[in-house]
């Protein structure tokens, strides 16, 4: 197979707006050669350090709309692959 023939996995990552993430690149450090990444960044209103503190399930629930919002937007750019980290659904480990 020859380098344009091979087909190239993108993976999309879901990130809060709150902090800098650098899950993409660190992912891209131990991840085949032939992965692609794209980020998008969640809008969650209201999260401060103070929040993150008492997060609930019901703020996860109150934020599927807009974790939704970003997956459409990256399977729409080709993202075969979906992870959403950091706040809120790395809070409920």
């Amino acid at each position: 197979m020859s380098d344009g023939d091979s087909k190239r996995t993108k993976v999309g990552f879901i990130s809060p707006a709150t902090y800098s993430d650098i899950t993409p690149s660190e992912f891209l450090r131990v991840a085949p050669d032939n992965i692609d990444v794209t980020q998008v960044q969640m809008r969650l209103g209201g999260m401060s350090d103070h929040t993150r503190e008492a997060f609930d399930l019901r703020m996860i629930e109150a934020a599927v709309p807009e974790m939704t919002r970003c997956a459409v937007d990256l399977a729409d750019v080709g993202a075969d692959l979906i992870i959403q980290c950091g706040v809120p659904c790395s809070l409920i480990h």
